[in-house]
């Protein structure tokens, strides 16, 4: 609980320094000393996360996302659009870590013992992935502007 209370604590006090500065608009070019706030904000807060969500009995990588869904643009705004294209080598260092950390939660010997299982699923996934995306094509063919009136089947013309 105290880990919560700390990253809130932290989300706050980014907000605070941040908003504070009128002078950054939508829009405008990202500022070095802002984005240095905001790297300094990301590197704690998904410190905390990934901890907070440890003590949840859960992987850190959950905290991970939960903290990127909330800070991001859509809900708490913390970071605008122009600051996550600003931070975009990082965000890809950031999601290879995050990549190398789930796999590091992975075991052998639960992937060997649940072999079967993990493989029927993604078996199962797979088609219906073409199942849902085949039958929702043909039965939206007739709106869809790219099949132009088609046939289910055309036949090229014989030379």
């Amino acid at each position: 609980m105290q880990k919560a209370a700390i990253l809130a604590t932290l989300v706050v006090m980014t907000l605070l320094i941040l908003y504070g500065d009128m002078t950054h608009r939508v829009g405008e070019s990202t500022s070095g000393p802002r984005m240095t706030i905001l790297l300094g904000f990301l590197l704690l807060a998904a410190s905390l996360a990934g901890a907070v969500a440890r003590d949840l009995g859960l992987p850190r990588v959950t905290g991970y996302i939960v903290l990127g869904v909330l800070i991001g643009p859509s809900l708490l705004g913390v970071m605008s659009v122009d600051d996550t294209a600003a931070l975009g080598t990082i965000d890809d260092i950031a999601i290879s870590l995050i990549a190398l950390s789930a796999g590091g939660e992975l075991r052998m010997s639960e992937l060997r013992r649940r072999g079967r299982a993990i493989g029927t699923i993604m078996l199962v996934e797979m088609v219906a992935v073409f199942v849902v995306t085949a039958g929702g094509l043909l039965a939206l063919s007739s709106f869809l502007p790219f099949t132009g009136g088609r046939d289910l089947v055309t036949v090229p013309p014989s030379p």
